[in-house]
C-alpha cells in the first residue's frame, strides 16, 4: 500500500510539473519528504516489534528446553515473571507464582523459620544471592526442591525495582544426598556395631574415624576422641608402659618398625596390645592414599591353637608310647617265654638233686637270676598293658593306710609322710597288688628326689573328668574317678624330663641305681585299669603324681575276700595246655604230669578248638598272647560259651 501511494504521487507531480511556479515546486518537495519520513518510521516500528517478538520467542524456547526457569519480582518481592520447562512436575502453572512471593507459594513461615528469615533479610537488603534451596509441596512430604539464584534490579535513577534470576530443579540432587546420608548413617551404624575394631587414616596418617571396638584395644583412650591423632601416637599410647623394661629404646624401635610397615601395601600382621590380648591387624591401602584397618581380637583363637598344639603333642606322645608299648610288649613276651623255659627246667633239675648237693646252690642262684629277669619282663608287660591283672573292689583309703606303715620303715625318718584322705570316698576297681606296687614305686622315687629329707603327702579325692578334660587328654574317658595324689617337696623335674619319664628304661638316676621301668609299670597299670596318670612338676618345687582310677560300679568282688584253696595234686584230670613256644610247652607238660594230671598239648588256638571238639577236657590252661586271629582270652571265651562245664 505504501509503495502504491508513492508511485501515484510521483506520476502526479510529473504530469503537472510544467505548469507550476518555482515556489510551488518547493512546497511540493517539502510535502513529499514528510510523507517519506512518515512511511519510513512505520517500517522501523514494525521491524522493532518483530525483532522483540522473535527475541521473546527465542528466550521462551531456551527457557522451556533448558530445564531451568527464569523469574522476575517487583520491589515487594512478588513474582512478575516465572517461565521455563518442567513446571508440570510442580503441578503448578506460571500464573500460580505471578503476584505472590516465594514464601507465599511454598507456605513458609518467614517469621519463625531462621532459614527463610535470613533469605528475606537478604532480599530486603537488596543483596544478590546464590543457591538458596527451598521445598515445594506439602509440609513433611515436599514434591520438589528448587535452588534459586537472584540479582537485584535498579532503574536509571538507582531505585530498587525488584529481582531477576534463575531457578533449578534439584530434587534429584537432594534425594541423592539423602540416600548418601542414609547409606553413610547405615554404614556408620554397621561399623559401630562390629565386634572388630575398624579405623581409617588419611594420607597424612591422621585418624579420621574409628569405632568403639577399636577404642577398646586402647583402654586408656576409651573416653578420648582419637580422630585427628597420628598413627604413631595411637600406637605408642596402646603399648604397655615398660613393654621392654630392660631397654626403653627397644620399645621405640618396635614402634618405628610398625610405623614404617604401616605405609606398606595391604597386609595382615599379629600384634599384642597393652593388656596382653593378641590382635590380628589387617590394613588396606586405598587408591586415594588413605588406609582402612581392621583389628580382630584373636586371643581366644590363639588360646585354642595353643590348646590344639598341646593336644596334638599329647596325641603324638600317646602314639609314641603306644608304639613303644607294642615293641616292648612283644620283646617282653618272647623274653618271658625264654625265662619260663629256663626257670621251668631249673625247677625240674632242682627236683632231681638232693638239697645238700653242691649243684643245688648253683641251680638256686641261676633260678634267682632268672626270677629277677622275670620281674623285669613283668614290668615291661605292665607298661605294654599285657600284664595279667586281678582287679578287685578296693577301698582306696584302707589300702593306702595299710601301705603307709610299710613306707614309713622304707623311706626312713628324714621323710615326713602326711595323709589327706577324703571322707566317703568311692570304691575303685583295680589290682590291689599292682596298685600297692605303683604307690611304693612313686614313694621310693620321691625319697630319691629328697636326699636331704622332705615331706611326702598322699591325698585322695573324688573327681569327675568331663568331656572338656577328655578332649585335651586323648586317653581319658569322661566319668567318675578317685584321684590319688603323691606329692613331694623334692628337686622337681623339667618339662623335657616330664615328657619322657614313662618311657621304658628312661631314668635320670645314676647308672646302677635304677632300671627306668618303675614309672613305665605305673603308666601301664593305670592305662590297663582304665585310669589315667597326670604329672605336675617344677624344678626346685617338687612333683605331684595324680593317679585317676575309675569308680567301682556293680558287684565287683571286694578286696580281701577268701578264695577257696585247692590241693595242687591232680587225680588224672584232663588239662589242655595251649602254648605256641615249644620249649615252654614241654616244660608245662612235664610239670603237669608230675602233679598227677593228664595233659594234652596244643600249639595254638585252632588246634585247641579242634581237640575240644573231639575230647572231653576238664581244664583249659592257655597262653594269652599267641600268633593268629585268636588269642588266649578269645579262646577261653569260646570254650566257656560252647562247653560251659570246662
Amino acid at each position: 500500500m505504501l509503495r502504491l501511494a508513492l508511485a501515484i504521487l510521483v506520476v502526479g507531480v510529473v504530469a503537472i510539473g510544467a505548469a507550476l511556479t518555482p515556489f510551488a515546486w518547493v512546497s511540493i518537495a517539502l510535502l513529499g519528504a514528510g510523507a517519506i519520513a512518515i512511511a519510513l518510521g512505520e517500517i522501523d516500528r514494525r521491524h522493532v516489534a518483530k525483532a522483540l517478538a522473535e527475541s521473546r520467542q527465542r528466550f521462551q524456547d531456551i527457557a522451556e528446553f533448558s530445564g531451568d526457569w527464569v523469574w522476575e519480582t517487583d520491589a515487594d518481592h512478588r513474582f512478575t515473571l516465572f517461565e521455563g520447562g518442567g513446571l508440570d512436575s510442580l503441578s503448578l502453572r506460571p500464573v500460580a507464582f505471578v503476584g505472590r512471593t516465594r514464601w507465599e507459594v511454598t507456605g513458609a513461615d518467614v517469621a519463625n523459620d531462621p532459614v527463610w528469615a535470613a533469605h528475606k533479610a537478604d532480599l530486603d537488603a537488596h543483596r544478590p544471592f546464590r543457591a538458596f534451596r527451598y521445598a515445594v509441596g506439602p509440609a513433611g512430604a515436599p514434591s520438589m526442591f528448587i535452588s534459586v539464584n537472584g540479582k537485584p534490579r535498579f532503574d536509571e535513577t538507582g531505585k530498587f525495582v525488584g529481582y531477576r534470576g534463575t531457578a533449578t530443579d534439584e530434587t534429584d540432587v537432594v534425594e541423592a544426598q539423602r540416600r548418601a546420608e542414609r547409606a553413610e548413617a547405615l554404614l556408620r551404624d554397621a561399623i559401630e556395631s562390629m565386634s572388630e575394631g575398624f579405623v581409617i587414616y588419611d594420607d597424612e596418617d591422621r585418624m579420621i574415624m574409628c569405632n568403639e571396638a577399636y577404642r577398646r584395644f586402647y583402654p586408656e583412650n576409651t573416653e578420648r576422641n582419637l580422630v585427628g591423632v597420628r598413627f604413631e601416637d595411637v600406637l605408642r599410647e596402646g603399648i604397655a608402659v615398660g613393654r621392654f623394661p630392660e631397654a626403653r629404646g627397644q620399645e621405640d624401635a618396635w614402634i618405628a618398625e610398625r610405623v614404617s610397615r604401616h605405609r606398606d601395601v595391604s597386609n595382615t600382621i599379629e600384634q599384642q596390645v597393652a593388656d596382653g590380648r593378641w590382635v590380628l591387624v589387617t590394613k588396606h591401602l586405598m587408591p586415594n592414599g588413605w588406609i582402612a584397618g581392621l583389628r580382630v581380637d584373636v586371643t581366644a583363637l590363639k588360646t585354642a591353637q595353643a590348646a590344639l598344639s598341646e593336644s596334638e603333642a599329647r596325641l603324638r606322645q600317646s602314639q609314641k608310647m603306644e608304639a613303644i608299648g607294642n615293641l616292648t610288649g612283644g620283646l617282653a613276651h618272647d623274653f618271658n617265654n625264654l625265662l619260663g623255659v629256663i626257670i621251668g627246667n631249673l625247677d625240674l633239675v632242682a627236683s632231681l638233686i638232693d638239697a645238700d648237693d653242691e649243684t643245688a646252690e648253683l641251680v638256686k642262684d641261676a633260678t634267682d637270676a632268672a626270677l629277677s629277669g622275670a620281674e623285669l619282663t613283668r614290668r615291661l608287660l605292665a607298661f605294654a598293658r599285657r600284664q595279667p591283672l586281678q582287679p578287685e573292689r578296693i577301698a582306696p583309703n584302707e589300702l593306702i593306710g595299710g601301705i603307709v606303715r610299710l613306707l614309713r620303715r622304707t623311706l626312713g625318718e628324714q621323710i615326713e609322710i602326711m595323709l589327706d584322705l577324703a571322707d566317703d570316698l568311692w570304691p575303685i576297681v583295680a589290682d590291689p597288688a599292682q596298685l600297692e606296687a605303683s604307690l611304693t614305686n612313686l614313694a621310693t622315687n620321691a625319697r630319691d628326689a629328697m636326699p636331704n629329707g622332705g615331706r611326702l603327702t598322699i591325698s585322695t579325692t573324688k573327681r569327675q573328668l568331663d568331656t572338656d578334660y577328655a578332649a585335651s587328654h586323648v586317653d581319658v574317658i569322661p566319668g567318675d574317678y578317685v584321684a590319688i595324689e603323691i606329692t613331694d617337696t623334692g628337686t622337681g623335674m623339667s618339662a623335657e624330663v616330664v615328657e619322657r619319664i614313662f618311657e621304658p628304661f628312661y631314668t635320670t638316676k645314676e647308672p646302677g641305681k635304677g632300671t627306668g621301668l618303675g614309672l613305665s609299670m605305673v603308666f601301664g597299670f593305670l592305662k590297663q585299669s582304665g585310669g589315667h596318670v597326670a604329672v605336675y612338676s617344677e624344678v626346685g618345687r617338687g612333683t605331684t603324681f595324680r593317679l585317676y582310677l575309675p569308680r567301682a560300679e556293680g558287684d565287683t568282688p571286694q578286696s580281701g575276700e577268701q578264695r577257696e584253696s585247692v590241693d595242687a595234686q591232680g587225680a588224672g584230670e584232663r588239662i589242655l595246655a595251649v602254648e605256641d613256644n615249644p620249649g615252654l610247652r614241654r616244660i608245662v607238660m612235664r610239670q603237669l604230669r608230675q602233679l598227677g594230671y593228664r595233659p594234652i598239648e596244643a600249639d595254638g588256638a585252632a588246634t585247641a578248638l579242634d581237640i575240644l571238639e573231639k575230647q572231653q577236657i576238664d581244664l583249659l590252661f592257655t597262653d594269652i598272647v599267641m600268633p593268629g586271629p585268636i588269642d588266649g582270652m578269645s579262646l577261653a571265651r569260646q570254650a566257656i560259651d560252647r562247653w560251659p562245664k570246662i
